[in-house]
């Protein structure tokens, strides 16, 4: 049997993507090949087209990856497997439980970005990288993978549907000057010379019932709250406040620590999936703003407990209060082995044991519209200033029907964390009012004394 196929086989890719095919064309050579839009544009399809096609021709190293891979069913290789054998090139290609072999060498490999980021890095040789649903990518993910693409001429692919002006993917391509040789295209269902028209009547639908969502699904628009919850006009004055603060790691410092000040931390703890996130905000309660915000989708809770006790140090050893869920359990328990200043939700005497105990974090569930329209009514009356852009975007896009969830869906897409550690910390502020004020004299002259300490080692 050849290992070589002739150029008869039928793959067509819509004319909007002949961009795809130019691998190996020096005259036409990109190192990204972006291709963001609306539902119905074809992305996928058009690209696992392009990808079969060219590792029937050649040889070629194809990585293809998401953020979140579960298990291969998640992965594109099903639709791959779905082109081989339209295109009748079963023959061609094997498929193992895994990766897709072609005779000619060509070969495809399956990973999630999230739980693979280091094995992915040891990789060589990977000469098409397709970085499916690219919205969903994180700032690290993005830092690992696109040095480990190296060979020369290799290219890196996107596709995506847009979903927040902030997420790395737009940072990256869209908000400003895209990195050289990037081939950047909006494709929408306007493009698709195959758009069937089962979706062309559930297109329609949506355009008379939802008009608001039909700009987000089917054009490519960013997610706006169909029911915003928060007031609009409100975050229009936030805006002028918006900072850029200086990055640390996972940490955002908009404001460094002033002894005078009073401080608090709120914090959601992750569940590890999707777009969930571990975010924690550092708010100064003497001049009524955000100081710092923390956000991390791959960091373990215990983890999470020393970096919330790290930056609470730094922050005068002020109040820290998770949010208490499954994974905010392993979070309290560091703080406390830490000596954390946690907050102390409910206290008990154990009159047999003659012991004090208590319950720690805070602890989301009915209370939870109360929490959502105290956080609301302070920003109508300006109590408050946001200073994160990112933090001022989930805001505004926090849909009211969100403060019915109370519990962790992984089904749910869209995660509000910054959103329920700024409405947790601000729940604190009765905590914080009932502290003394810093003694600025004493602090002065522990530090002093501290210095002397060190000079006398």
């Amino acid at each position: 049997m050849s290992d070589t196929v002739d150029n008869n086989f039928q793959l067509i890719v819509p004319k909007v993507f002949e961009g795809l095919s130019t691998f190996r064309n020096p005259k036409k050579y990109f190192r990204y090949k972006a291709f963001h839009g609306g539902r119905g544009g074809g992305k996928s399809h058009a690209f696992a087209i392009a990808l079969v096609s060219l590792a029937a021709k050649q040889e070629i190293r194809v990585l293809c990856c998401r953020e979140i891979q579960n298990s291969i069913k998640d992965s594109s290789k099903r639709l791959i497997e779905d082109k081989i054998n339209a295109a009748g090139l079963g023959w061609f290609f094997t498929s193992t439980e895994t990766e897709i072999r072609g005779l000619n060498g060509s070969i495809f490999t399956f990973k999630g970005l999230f739980r693979n980021l280091e094995s992915i890095t040891s990789t060589e040789g990977i000469d098409i990288c397709w970085i499916e649903e690219a919205d969903s990518t994180s700032a690290k993910s993005f830092e690992k993978i696109i040095p480990t693409i190296r060979k020369e001429g290799s290219e890196i692919w996107l596709s995506w549907n847009p979903s927040d002006e902030f997420a790395p993917i737009e940072q990256l391509f869209r908000s400003g000057t895209p990195p050289p040789k990037t081939l950047l295209r909006e494709v929408n269902y306007k493009d698709n010379q195959f758009f069937p028209s089962v979706l062309e009547m559930e297109r329609q639908h949506m355009l008379v019932t939802n008009p608001v969502l039909h700009k987000h699904v089917w054009e490519g628009g960013y997610i706006v709250a169909e029911n915003a919850l928060f007031d609009q006009e409100s975050l229009v004055w936030q805006k002028d406040f918006i900072k850029e603060g200086r990055v640390r790691g996972d940490w955002i410092i908009f404001e460094t620590y002033n002894l005078r000040h009073r401080y608090a931390i709120g914090a959601d703890v992750s569940e590890g999936v999707g777009r969930d996130s571990s975010t924690a905000i550092v708010f100064d309660f003497t001049t009524m703003e955000v100081v710092a915000e923390f956000e991390s989708r791959t960091i373990e809770p215990d983890l999470f407990g020393h970096e919330l006790f790290n930056l609470s140090e730094q922050y005068g050893g002020c109040l820290v209060c998770p949010e208490v869920n499954s994974c905010g359990n392993s979070t309290v328990s560091k703080l406390r082995e830490l000596g954390a200043n946690l907050y102390l939700r409910k206290s008990n005497v154990d009159k047999i044991k003659n012991l004090k105990t208590g319950h720690y974090g805070w602890r989301t569930g009915s209370n939870k519209p109360t929490m959502m329209y105290e956080l609301k009514d302070a920003l109508v009356e300006k109590e408050i200033k946001l200073i994160s852009k990112y933090l001022v975007k989930e805001i505004e896009s926090y849909d009211a029907d969100n403060i019915k969830v109370t519990r962790f869906d992984p089904k749910q897409t869209r995660h509000y964390d910054r959103v329920m550690a700024m409405a947790i910390v601000w729940q604190m502020r009765a905590e914080v009012a009932k502290t003394k004020k810093p003694d600025i004299a004493a602090l002065q002259q522990a530090r002093i004394n501290s210095l002397r300490a060190k000079s006398l080692q």
